[in-house]
């Protein structure tokens, strides 16, 4: 594969004869956003794109926006030209590319095109078993750019209140499932029983133990534990009073957690004196008890 791919790379660049036929995709290296085409001389095709004389009016508009060097370029399949307009339309649909998740305004083969859910199956099913599509996935998968944002939306994504609970309702479902549960522990079993998958996991396990970001969450997140394993221990009662009125209130580290959201890590630092106030709170004065 990677003769292949090195073979068209130089006849793209001129160092071999004739022109090339087939599928390329450019791809926008920020956002990930795609075009696929179809040419009979691929080399003109994306020096005619350059130019702005492509005929994808929103690739057009990008490539100006953003310059060349924001996207890059790439072969995905050479064919013979009777099969250029269905091969462009099995990749707009395997690359989601169409507007406005991509720069393609239509799916493909010089019209739009409908497909049945038996052939988006079909194409589904014809896609994960071709190799220059999973070579593409692979690379794309690899590119630092795009891990951090599907890290960042994943991140955004279960930040959210309703994901949160409609995903503990999800596996409170699952677990009281005995045979989910079966399934899960054998599965479990499979993984771990081959040394390579075990490896790459402890390989995985060394390298988020090592980052200090990691350290310092895990160190905060097992001090606010002890913060409030220490509050619910302490029925000491204590005052406080606010600031900004004067008010007083009487209670425990727990009530004032409940009635003014003083956190058990906070109440502990005004009482080590590491912080006057919290929450627009302080502790009472010996002669104001």
């Amino acid at each position: 594969m990677n003769t292949i791919r090195a073979t068209m790379t130089r006849r793209l660049l001129g160092e071999a004869s004739g022109p090339l036929a087939g599928i390329y995709v450019v791809t926008h290296r920020t956002t990930g956003k795609r075009y696929v085409g179809q040419s009979v001389s691929i080399a003109t095709r994306w020096k005619d794109h350059l130019s702005g004389q492509g005929n994808s009016p929103k690739l057009a508009a990008a490539l100006r926006k953003h310059g060349p060097d924001a996207f890059g370029f790439e072969i995905v399949e050479l064919c013979a030209r009777e099969e250029l307009n269905d091969r462009e339309c099995f990749y707009i649909w395997g690359f989601d590319c169409l507007s406005p998740k991509g720069y393609n305004l239509t799916s493909g083969g010089g019209q739009a095109q409908c497909y049945t859910t038996e052939a988006r199956a079909k194409l589904s099913s014809s896609l994960r078993s071709s190799d220059n599509f999973k070579a593409a996935m692979r690379r794309l998968r690899a590119d630092p750019d795009v891990q951090a944002r599907r890290l960042e939306a994943s991140r955004r994504a279960t930040a959210t209140p309703e994901w949160k609970k409609d995903n503990r309702e999800k596996m409170a479902r699952l677990r009281d499932d005995p045979q989910w549960r079966a399934s899960s522990t054998e599965q479990l079993s499979r993984i771990r029983a081959d040394p390579e998958t075990e490896a790459r996991r402890l390989a995985g396990l060394r390298r988020v133990h090592s980052d200090p970001s990691f350290q310092a969450r895990r160190i905060e997140a097992i001090r606010n534990s002890e913060a409030v394993r220490r509050a619910h221990a302490d029925l000491t009662t204590y005052m406080i009073v606010n600031v900004r009125t004067g008010e007083r209130d009487t209670g425990t580290r727990l009530d004032f957690r409940g009635r003014h959201g003083i956190s058990s890590t906070c109440f502990g630092d005004l009482l080590r004196g590491k912080q006057k106030t919290a929450r627009g709170w302080r502790l009472a004065l010996p002669e104001e008890l």
